[in-house]
C-alpha cells in the first residue's frame, strides 16, 4: 500500500483563501482525524467544530472545556483535569448546558472571594472537589453581602451583613 506524505502547511495556505461548505468542513474534520491532529484549521477552532457536531475532544465535552478554561488555577497551576471531567459527567439533575451556565455565574463572584484570592489561590478547591461538592450552589459572596465598620481601635474592617 502506498504511503502519502501531506504537507499540512501547504494545504492550509491553499485552504485559507477559500470558504468551506459544510461538506468540505466535514472532510476537513475527517482529514484532521486521519493525520492525528496535525492539521489545524486556523479560522475554526477544534472546540467550535466539535461543539457543532456535539462530540467531545479527547474525552472532554465542549461545555467542560469552557468550565476548565474559566476555573482559576490553584497555586498558579491547574491539575486534575481527567478526574474533574469524570465528576462533571456524574452531576445529576441538571443539563450540561445549565451546569456550565450556573458554574460560570458562580465562578464570577467566587474568583473574587477573599479566601480564594489569598496566598496565591492556596484555598481554591480542586476542580473535582468543586464539582463533587456542588460548590456553585454556595451562598453568594457579593459585595452587597458585606458591610464595612470601624472597630474599637479605629481600624476599618468588613463583616457579613446579618
Amino acid at each position: 500500500m502506498p504511503k502519502f506524505i501531506i504537507d499540512t502547511d501547504l494545504l492550509l495556505d491553499d485552504l485559507r483563501s477559500k470558504e468551506l461548505t459544510e461538506k468540505q468542513e466535514c472532510i476537513m474534520i475527517g482529514l484532521r482525524a486521519a493525520i492525528k491532529g496535525v492539521l489545524v484549521v486556523p479560522w475554526l477552532s477544534e472546540v467550535e467544530v466539535k461543539a457543532k457536531k456535539g462530540a467531545s475532544i479527547g474525552g472532554y465535552s465542549p461545555a467542560f472545556l469552557k468550565f476548565w478554561e474559566a476555573y482559576p488555577p490553584r497555586n498558579g497551576t491547574r491539575t486534575g483535569k481527567a478526574p474533574a471531567m469524570k465528576a462533571w459527567k456524574k452531576v445529576k439533575g441538571i443539563s450540561e448546558a445549565e451546569l456550565l451556565k450556573v458554574c460560570l455565574s458562580a465562578l464570577e463572584w467566587q474568583k473574587q472571594d477573599e479566601s480564594w484570592v489569598k496566598d496565591n489561590g492556596t484555598f481554591i478547591p480542586m476542580a473535582t472537589t468543586y464539582i463533587n461538592q456542588r460548590r456553585w450552589e454556595d451562598e453568594g459572596n457579593s459585595p452587597d453581602d458585606w458591610e464595612e465598620y470601624t472597630d474599637m481601635n479605629g481600624a476599618l474592617k468588613r463583616r457579613r451583613k446579618t
